[in-house]
């Protein structure tokens, strides 16, 4: 797959799937992207060799939402975090580390591939 396109992985055998929908090379995120989790969590933004990569925004179920620096799926970096109900922080750090209490934020996008082909889930250019 090169340029645009929708992924829809099959997550488990429940029928739950997750989407990803954006920009493609030889098969790979590459560029700008949407990725929906199945528990509800969605990422907006950049994607380097198939991983969450650069300046980016998670917005949780919660209402939470984390805006700023990725690196390999993990907040790092600058960001601003706004959580449903409380003060607004800006924070420069590692892991996650602005998203407060005990959570550390990272998310993690791996369908499943055989030869740069998606075996798992359906492509849709």
């Amino acid at each position: 797959m090169h340029g645009k396109g929708t992924a829809i992985y099959s997550v488990g055998n429940e029928g739950v799937t997750e989407t990803y929908e954006g920009d493609w090379i030889q098969s790979k995120r590459q560029g700008e992207g949407t990725y929906k989790f199945k528990d509800g969590v969605s990422y907006h933004g950049q994607w380097d060799n198939d991983q969450i990569n650069g300046k980016g925004t998670a917005h949780y179920p919660n209402g939470n939402v984390y805006e700023g620096d990725w690196v390999q799926g993990k907040i790092e970096g600058n960001g601003f975090c706004d959580f449903m109900m409380e003060t607004h922080m800006k924070e420069s750090g590692k892991m996650g580390r602005c998203m407060g209490r005990e959570s550390i934020i990272m998310l993690t996008v791996t369908p499943t591939m055989a030869n740069g082909s998606m075996t798992e889930g359906t492509a849709l250019a």
